[in-house]
């Protein structure tokens, strides 16, 4: 698993959105649940710092719940998160 920047709450949101279409959508977890709620946690307190482009399909609500149930995929995200999970053989 490459390195997560928590300092970056960009490449966080990318991250919370590719673990999150692995688990939801594929059943194919590629980090813990401990590690998926600590990105949702510091996501959540940096949220308004996010100026991610897909920043809108991630409403604040759904990661004080810490869940992804009804966020839609763009393509890139889908391909990414499967490109990453054959990287690290998952």
């Amino acid at each position: 698993m490459p390195e997560i920047d928590f300092n970056n709450p960009n490449m966080l949101l990318s991250f919370y959105l590719m673990a999150s279409y692995a688990y939801y959508s594929l059943g194919r977890p590629m980090m813990s649940d401990m590690e998926f709620e600590e990105i949702t946690k510091v996501l959540h307190e940096k949220y308004e710092e996010v100026t991610h482009p897909h920043k809108n399909l991630v409403p604040k609500s759904a990661l004080a719940c810490c869940t992804a149930v009804g966020v839609e995929y763009p393509n890139i995200v889908k391909h990414s998160a499967i490109e990453l999970l054959k990287e690290i053989g998952k």
